[in-house]
This record gives C-alpha cells, structure tokens and sequence, in this order.
C-alpha cells in the first residue's frame, strides 16, 4: 500500500520486488512469550500496536479479521499505537508497551516474519490474506 501512495504522490518506479511462494501476502498477530493471550477475544481492552495506516500486513489486513469478527478496533482495545514499522512493532512488544502487534509474516505458518529476531515474542493468532 506505501507503494501504491509512492506512484502515486512521488511517481516512484518498482525497481526490486520480494517474491513470494504462493498467490498469498500474510499478515499476523503476535503476543509475548509470556502472555496469557491465545486468540482474538482476549484481546480485548488490551494495547496494540499497528505499523501505519498505510501498511497492509500491518494495518489494513488484520481490519478484514477484525470487520469479519464484528470488532471496532477503536472500542474493542484500551490503546492503539501505530510504531511506523514492522521492527518497530516487535520491539514495542519485546519492551511490553503493548500487548499485541499486527506485523507481516513471509508463509503461511507465521515461522518467517518479523518476530523471529525476539525470543519474547510468539505468534499465536496468524491469519493469511490472499
């Protein structure tokens, strides 16, 4: 989606692309090694942290789960904060300011993604957008 605002605004031009292993881009939630938080519903009233507006894996795909399960992100948790970046998601997480991260993740299992720099950090909600 940043790309796409890219084109658009600053008449970028695709020069290197990641390729992907199947027709699909995953986005997933995280918690901490330690939390208590195993799905969705416990979530709620909790802290999250989504990249920007903007990022698809992010932001914009963890909204479809969300609108699919009837949530208002803005009244189902206590705090949203939008950290600028994948990493930056995951470190907010490792450093306990929030209780979950919307992040990408490279398949379909959620092994491959920006988490695996942090031992605290599990993935225990993926989802897969296509």
């Amino acid at each position: 989606m940043s790309f796409v605002f890219a084109e658009k605004f600053a008449g970028a031009k695709v020069l290197l692309k990641k390729v992907w292993d199947g027709p699909y881009y995953y986005s997933t939630i995280l918690v901490r090694g330690d939390s208590k938080i195993h799905n969705l519903a416990q979530l709620k009233g909790k802290r999250i942290a989504f990249v920007d507006q903007k990022s698809a894996s992010g932001f914009l795909y963890p909204q479809v789960l969300f609108k699919k399960q009837k949530i208002d992100p803005l009244k189902y948790f206590s705090e949203i904060t939008y950290s600028g970046n994948h990493e930056k998601s995951v470190a907010l997480l490792a450093d306990g300011k929030v209780d979950a991260v919307a992040v990408f993740s490279n398949d379909a299992k959620g092994k491959d993604t920006a988490w695996i720099a942090s031992s605290k950090i599990r993935n225990r909600m993926h989802a897969r957008f296509g």
